[in-house]
């Protein structure tokens, strides 16, 4: 135990010593490297080295730092890494949706949509935004914003079952029963789904259906065990 530990000691001696010679701009394309190649880990500690030897570097910098701890699920890390990133480039659309994207991931949804409300009103043809900005809307119970939001590009964007999903699920909750049936029927055409079945049971619900409304939510529970099957 005592040789492997000294064996240890050694290899980290040998690899600080090797770091330690390598130039900021080095250390920095191994880091890009590493991310690029799948490996965000052992890019983190390379970013940071990298930083510390070169603190006025870009802000983009410490945004792809940011990226490699989202990458791994350390959330809060990058989170901070993108705060400090848009206090030097506050501009930076891609620093912004990536800060954006870590809140949401983190579970931080109302500060999602804040910083995705001012996305889309940069980036109003941006879809990506408006549907996970729809998404926070409708986490948060907020349909008629999600209505609004979504009605104006959902013509446009036919085929887009999550879009579908989102705008069936607010029209109903608003008891807007005959197009948010419409939303269903479109994700039902495209295949069964455990989330149709249970759109659909809703909208029988709000229409009094109570027997049809069962029906389809034991066909949900059905095609949720034959999902995870």
């Amino acid at each position: 135990m005592a040789k492997l530990i000294w064996l240890f000691a050694g290899a980290m001696v040998a690899a600080s010593m090797a770091l330690a010679q390598e130039s900021p701009e080095q250390i920095l394309q191994r880091a890009v490297t590493l991310h690029q190649s799948g490996d965000p880990e052992k890019a983190i500690p390379l970013y940071r080295e990298f930083l510390k030897l070169a603190p006025q570097a870009p802000p983009q910098i410490r945004s792809n730092l940011g990226a490699a701890l989202a990458g791994t699920g350390r959330y809060e890390e990058a989170i901070a890494e993108y705060r400090q990133a848009l206090k030097d480039l506050p501009g930076d659309p891609r620093i912004r949706l990536n800060f954006s994207l870590a809140l949401y991931k983190s579970g931080q949804i109302s500060e999602a949509a804040q910083e995705l409300a001012t996305l889309h009103t940069a980036q109003p043809d941006n879809l990506q935004v408006t549907e996970l900005l729809a998404d926070c809307w409708l986490r948060q119970g907020l349909n008629t914003k999600v209505i609004d939001l979504l009605t104006p590009v959902e013509a446009a964007n036919h085929a887009d079952l999550a879009l579908a999903y989102m705008l069936g699920t607010a029209l109903l909750q608003e008891k807007n029963l005959d197009k948010g049936q419409q939303m269903i029927d479109r994700i039902l055409r495209n295949g069964d789904s455990a989330e149709a079945r249970f759109l659909m049971a809703t909208a029988k619900l709000n229409a009094m259906d109570f027997n049809g409304a069962i029906v389809d939510l034991e066909k949900a529970v059905d095609q949720g065990k034959s999902e995870e099957g």
